[in-house]
């Protein structure tokens, strides 16, 4: 029995590291540099658009610790706003939640996921 299926090609999933810049030091992260590097907010912001109006159907924002990018508040609004339009893209953050308090959660709202990292190395 042949049957056909309608397959869309392009780019499913979109992952922006955002920074190297990290608030632990764990063993097993490939990320040690003690110098924090944090993309553009530009070239996030273009990014952030490129995934939407190209139907990337998950953005992943992550880092390092992506809380840690020093506009970070800029680019959750630049989510928000996009998140009004009428493109499925579903954006996620992940974050070892260190940094989550009263004063952040207003900027993680705008996510559809927040994905809290937990790595726990026994020694």
């Amino acid at each position: 029995m042949n049957q056909t299926r309608d397959v869309s090609l392009g780019m499913h999933m979109l992952e922006l590291e955002i920074t190297h810049g990290c608030n632990l030091n764990c063993q097993m992260c490939y990320i040690h540099n003690p110098c924090s590097q944090d993309m553009p907010f530009l070239l996030v912001s273009r990014l952030i658009d490129f995934a939407f109006e190209h139907g990337v159907i998950d953005l992943v924002i992550t880092g390092g610790e992506p809380l840690l990018h020093p506009d970070f508040k800029a680019i959750s609004e630049c989510v928000r706003l996009r998140q009004n339009s009428q493109h499925s893209t579903r954006v996620v953050i992940q974050t070892n939640g260190i940094l989550i308090d009263e004063k952040i959660i207003p900027y993680l709202r705008c996510f559809d996921f927040v994905h809290l990292s937990f790595d726990v190395v026994e020694g």
